[in-house]
């Protein structure tokens, strides 16, 4: 069994290695880092692709639109929008709490991970042993979604992104956002927010709804929208988000975007690390002005344009690889959608394993989040790429 395969969305993309054979793939969201490589692995060889199905939607949208970018830059690519079509064969979708078997001697139930719209975790019951598999994971709630549902387990596959940190709290990363745009407005400007179009896009928007000012949406960020909207069950509260979207304009045609830009107003737009979409464009047209600001609200990868603003003070414009000095503010703001490391400890409490594996974090965070919980009295494993752990 595999759980989730990705890329990393990087200059150039960076591919994991295909395994020789597996038996099922269960992706736990929609994110390129979990599902972009979905594709790649039913060419090789057709096999079920479980997930909820919104997760199945989304992760549809972000592959298509990923072969577009990728094949526009110039790099070789893994598989098709002909294999992408195909490997929807093989989509099974699941409900939460629903179990399933999926093998034989093997169950499967999804948990809601309050990472993304359609996030999961995946408990697995075999040889009367129940293994909790975390996907990337969220207990607290958000305006977008409820914190993750945790069951116990006997062993815990836990992600460390932030391992060795904590969030603020989301009261008082919406506060400081709202500050800056309404500064940046008050002086005439544009707020651009470059934005990841599933889950991100939704929630700023919920953020911005009581904001007295004009709202833009634009990009892939519409799609994902409209098809989280579509599947309601699975934010908080689907009327809400509706107001939200309602309360913005929608970016239809192309020669809208220098219009907009004229006057004041807040812009979201894909992609939310500045790799590629219509946030290029607008940086274009805004980037030269101290007037403007742009906003980040996620992490930026190394190797993304995101990075490069965050670190020097450019970027690089994808169509004339050429570099593109920026004058207007930049800040970023944490919209985490991962537990810190009090949340993950939290979250260990709750499934109360006899082990946990840590995954998913960087050396730094793995090895303080494994630090905090072998005191709290853990047997802790933080393996190596390729290392094998017998439990």
């Amino acid at each position: 069994m595999v759980f989730d395969l990705g890329v990393l969305v990087s200059e150039p993309p960076k591919y994991p290695l295909l395994p020789d054979y597996a038996d099922s793939l269960t992706l736990s969201h929609a994110h390129l880092d979990h599902s972009g490589m979905a594709p790649a692995l039913y060419k090789k060889q057709s096999l079920p692709i479980y997930a909820t199905k919104l997760t199945h939607q989304l992760a549809q949208i972000l592959q298509e639109d990923n072969l577009k970018v990728t094949q526009h830059e110039g790099y070789p690519l893994p598989y098709s929008q002909k294999d992408q079509l195909k490997a929807v064969a093989g989509q099974i979708s699941l409900g939460y709490r629903q179990p399933r078997n999926v093998h034989p001697g093997i169950s499967m139930q999804l948990y809601d991970a309050g990472h993304i719209p359609g996030s999961a975790s995946a408990l697995l019951e075999l040889e009367g042993k129940k293994v909790l598999y975390t996907g990337d994971i969220n207990d607290k709630d958000t305006r977008l979604l409820a914190g993750a549902d945790v069951p116990e387990a006997d062993v815990l596959v836990m992600e460390a992104t932030y391992g060795d940190r904590l969030h603020p709290s989301r009261e008082e990363s919406e506060k400081a956002l709202l500050s800056a745009i309404n500064k940046t407005l008050d002086a005439g400007g544009v707020a651009l927010l470059p934005v990841f179009a599933v889950g991100r896009s939704q929630e700023i928007l919920m953020t911005l709804a009581s904001l007295d000012a004009t709202i833009y949406l634009d990009g892939l960020s519409k799609l994902a929208s409209k098809v989280i909207i579509t599947n309601g069950e699975f934010v908080r509260d689907v009327a809400q988000l509706q107001r939200a979207a309602n309360h913005s304009t929608w970016i239809e045609h192309d020669h809208q975007r220098r219009g907009i830009v004229q006057e004041p107003c807040v812009l979201l737009t894909t992609a939310g690390m500045l790799n590629g979409g219509p946030v290029i464009q607008y940086m274009r047209m805004l980037a030269g002005d101290a007037r403007n600001s742009i906003l980040l609200t996620g992490y930026q990868v190394e190797g993304t344009n995101g990075r490069l603003l965050m670190e020097k003070g450019h970027i690089i414009d994808p169509d004339t690889k050429g570099r593109m000095p920026v004058s207007a503010t930049v800040r970023q703001f944490d919209f985490s959608a991962h537990a810190d490391q009090k949340g993950l400890l939290e979250i260990a409490d709750k499934a109360d394993p006899s082990e946990i594996v840590l995954m998913h974090g960087s050396p730094e965070a793995t090895d303080a989040l494994e630090a905090k919980l072998s005191e709290e009295g853990y047997k802790v494993h933080a393996p190596e790429i390729g290392e094998t752990i017998e439990l």
